[in-house]
């Protein structure tokens, strides 16, 4: 009874896998009245120390249960006296703590702020500076509006007895606003905001150079995607004045930390409904750069990273939740920790170390877990005045607490030698990339001869920051140059910038110059960037450049197929927005060829939230098709050209990904997006010609849904309730929940159903009803050799995930599809340098939580019964 994706509905009432906390039964769900997506997915109560997970020579220790009315801890600040000050997500009130001494138990003290800390809350963000209590209301409440509000003890008595409102936010909740910290240069303020927060109005200056209109080109079916400013960082005075946009277009960022040299970082979130799809990106550590744009954009609409006017990751991490982050510089850590940046994932409990190194005028990252366990939804971190580091959890109402971690090893091994400012500093790309921002936010009459030059650097972040400088200059100074440089990557950067502030004359201008590069003679990384310049130039003109672009563009077909994914998705992008029937046998062979690669990034983190983790799990056992749909999607711009075996082999490729591939909750919908358009836009006389002779476009047959109400089903609730009999139960019914289950997805009955999970015909001859129960809700606790997903690192780099199909002393044959047995590898046991078995069945626990008790009931006995409605078991007494 495996997950899937296409029946998101009924996977999203997974509920808390543990309910431990004494006052709640377990018979109760008590997210009953929250959305679905709110349910945590987490033990309801703290983890103990013992059982946390972390590095040699550290040790962690709990050094706060915070109490049930108190509330659950989102933030936490160092206070004037060096003491930890929190605040919770759903309740008023500022509290402090003062944490117990070093390796001591017991004696950390609790206690509620007096004054107006004692009526504020509601928190997403707190910071103690310039003599002020700064908060970050963020949740809903009648006392306070969100915004960020400045605490002030006016007749110093220790009292915050004034609050002064900086700004009101129309966004709230967890896409609202979040953290803050004071600026590198010691009288300013930095704060992030998710991208369900608009930027209110009073805040006119702006280092970023978005314009209004599209910018991106989105295939047939997908809302197109005009420029947003999304999830953003601003500058501000402490007392809220000259404030100043910084970037925008991150998703949903909780939280931002400067590293020693006064560059600041985040950990920006994913859209884990996208995983599977071709625009899916995972979260990642960014560096927030001046006018920096991250191309954040609702589903298809979402920039890859690679586009040269987004700012590019440091690091990718993969599936996570990301809450509070912090440089360890005040600890009393090993150098590689103590100038490492830890950040946090609220869902899969893991607290990361990232280890920064410079890279040109930026940055890369290695990402190290640093500690994780169930019951660790971790909200945020901070570094005490101790040398310690203390991180809270929390959230959503679960219970809450604080947690110390020290180091306990011997110091004297600290060899690791670590990036210092000073190499930093001295570093001449990253002395240039500054020197290029002092140009943003203001017409300069030098800028354009300063900068120039640099838009052609070899280096990324250089060319960012000069093509920003540039955007900021009236364009009427430096169009014309533009056209005259020769210089290839130059005038690729420089037409960047007119395409994204130019008008409708400049785009087709553009597309001619661009058609008149060689592409044969131009690498990767400038055919991306030729590409990229095209699209904003199309998609900025409309209807009025594409004859240009048809002309300009239309012999890039012959590049195809390139050696570059990358290049092969962008050209197919801009080819089909103009309609060439030309690449529609291309892209149906590039669709034929991905027969999906094994997702297995962060899979091994699922244990630790099963609520989140079954697309990850179904990912690794049936691997998704992104270049597959991407190319399924951008074929739907193309009206004219097919023939009838054409549009039959298209389907066709739709319909075996929707059979044999997974993804995240939201990838087979996508699909059937994909899938509709598609028959939509079908001339009359082909619908006729494919539906006589049978295809895709006949099916339409809808799973069937639960009636519910669902609750939180436990095994012994439902053997006592068993225990006098099944009494009148319905066949037909319990077939239908094998459905609305998703049983049937995965599991066969009487030579019906799927192949991932063993066929259910017999079972009821060979378990007991206690057995059958036992085995789907908790689903982890037996798993088979012949089903379990082991994870393959091999010596190249490469790693896969599969079921062992076969092995000898040579090779090892591995099934990397187990919708599709035909698909297997085999691999030499000398490329495999180490194999992990998850310990988790890709079956999600508590499936049958959707189902009211007679549907439970029905599928059981369906279960028991084996598939036969004339089974004793529903003779009527």
């Amino acid at each position: 009874m495996v997950g899937n994706s296409a029946i998101a509905r009924h996977l999203v009432a997974i509920v808390v896998t543990f309910l431990s906390v004494a006052g709640f039964s377990q018979r109760v769900d008590p997210y009953a009245d929250d959305p679905n997506w709110y349910r945590p997915g987490h033990p309801l109560e703290p983890a103990e120390p013992a059982s946390i997970q972390t590095l040699e020579g550290f040790s962690i220790e709990k050094v706060l249960s915070v109490p049930k009315d108190a509330g659950s801890i989102s933030v936490m600040t160092i206070g004037a006296d060096g003491n930890l000050l929190v605040a919770m997500q759903h309740h008023p009130g500022i509290f402090r703590v003062t944490p117990s001494a070093l390796g001591k138990r017991g004696g950390t003290v609790f206690e509620k702020l007096e004054g107006d800390a004692e009526r504020i809350g509601w928190a997403q963000g707190l910071l103690w500076a310039f003599d002020s209590l700064y908060v970050v209301v963020a949740e809903k409440n009648d006392a306070y509006a969100p915004g960020l509000y400045r605490l002030l003890d006016t007749n110093s008595d220790g009292v915050l007895d004034e609050t002064r409102k900086l700004f009101e936010f129309s966004g709230s909740g967890e896409h609202g606003p979040h953290g803050l910290v004071e600026g590198p240069n010691g009288h300013s303020l930095y704060m992030v905001c998710g991208n369900g927060t608009p930027v209110p109005e009073n805040i006119q200056r702006k280092r970023t150079t978005g314009t209004i209109g599209y910018d991106h080109l989105v295939a047939p079916g997908f809302g197109n995607t005009e420029y947003t400013e999304a999830g953003w960082v601003f500058r501000f005075d402490p007392d809220g004045s000259n404030a100043e946009l910084i970037a925008g277009g991150l998703r949903n960022s909780y939280d931002i930390a400067f590293n020693e040299v006064g560059d600041l970082f985040t950990f920006d979130s994913d859209m884990e409904y996208d995983l599977g799809t071709p625009w899916y990106r995972p979260t990642r550590i960014c560096q927030i750069v001046s006018g920096g744009e991250y191309g954040w954009r609702s589903n298809a609409g979402k920039w890859p990273e690679w586009y040269e006017d987004s700012v590019r990751p440091v690091v990718n991490v993969g599936p996570a939740s990301p809450t509070g982050l912090v440089f360890g510089y005040q600890t009393a850590f090993p150098q590689r920790y103590r100038h490492a940046l830890f950040a946090l994932d609220w869902t899969y409990a893991t607290l990361y170390a990232v280890h920064l190194e410079p890279s040109g005028g930026g940055y890369s990252g290695k990402v190290e877990r640093f500690a994780s366990g169930i019951g660790l939804p971790l909200t945020d971190i901070i570094a005490g005045a101790d040398g310690a580091l203390y991180f809270s959890v929390g959230g959503r109402r679960l219970g809450s607490a604080i947690y110390r971690i020290r180091f306990v090893g011997d110091s004297s091994l600290d060899t690791v030698a670590v990036s210092t400012a000073k190499s930093v500093e001295s570093n001449p790309s990253w002395q240039l990339r500054k020197s290029l921002e002092d140009f943003h936010g203001h017409p300069d009459a030098n800028a354009v001869s300063e900068v120039w030059a640099s838009l052609g650097h070899s280096d990324w972040t250089i060319r960012y920051a000069a093509r920003i400088a540039l955007e900021w200059q009236p364009v009427s100074t430096w169009r014309e140059r533009v056209f005259a440089e020769s210089n290839v990557p130059v005038l690729l950067t420089a037409m960047l910038a007119l395409a994204r502030q130019g008008s409708e004359r400049d785009f087709e201008l553009i597309l001619e110059r661009v058609g008149q590069l060689d592409w044969n003679q131009l690498d990767e990384e400038l055919i991306l960037r030729a590409l990229r310049v095209s699209e904003i130039a199309l998609a900025r003109g409309g209807v009025a450049v594409q004859a240009s672009g048809e002309s300009a563009l239309a012999g890039k077909r012959n590049l195809m197929p390139h050696t570059s994914p990358r290049v092969n998705r962008g050209l197919a992008r801009i080819l089909c927005y103009l309609k060439s029937p030309l690449v529609i046998e291309l892209l149906l062979d590039l669709m034929e060829a991905d027969r999906g690669i094994p997702s297995v990034k962060g899979v091994e983190l699922a244990g630790q939230n099963l609520r989140y983790a079954s697309p990850l799990l179904s990912m690794a056992e049936t691997p998704p098709m992104r270049d597959r749909m991407h190319y399924a999607q951008v074929l739907n711009w193309v009206d004219d050209g097919w023939t009838e075996d054409q549009h039959r082999r298209y389907f066709r490729l739709i319909e075996d990904a929707l059979q044999t591939t997974r993804g995240g909750n939201g990838y087979s919908n996508y699909w059937n997006q994909i899938l509709d358009t598609a028959k939509k836009r079908l001339p009359e006389s082909a619908k006729q010609s494919l539906s006589k002779k049978g295809s895709v476009l006949d099916s339409g047959e809808v799973p069937p849904m639960a009636e519910g109400p669902g609750r939180l089903w436990e095994l012994d609730y439902l053997l006592d309730r068993l225990g006098d009999g099944f009494g009148e139960r319905s066949f037909l019914n319990g077939e239908r929940m094998f459905a609305a289950a998703s049983c049937k997805h995965c599991h066969g009955m009487k030579g019906m159903g799927g192949v991932v999970g063993p066929d259910l015909t017999s079972i009821g001859q060979r378990f007991t009803i206690n057995d059958i129960l036992d085995s789907i809700i908790h689903p982890s606790k037996a798993i088979s050799d012949q089903y379990q997903i082991s994870i393959f690192s091999l010596s190249s780099g490469e790693t896969v995930s599969g079921r062992v199909i076969s092995k000898d002393a040579r090779r090892m044959t591995i099934g990397t599809n187990a919708l599709n047995p035909s698909l297997q590898r085999s691999i030499p046991n000398a490329e495999i340098v180490e194999v992990k078995r998850l310990p988790n069945s890709t079956m999600p626990p508590h499936l049958l939580n959707d189902l009211n008790e007679s549907e439970v009931l029905d599928l059981i006995a369906y279960l028991v019964s084996g598939a036969e409605s004339n089974h004793a078991i529903y003779q009527s007494k």
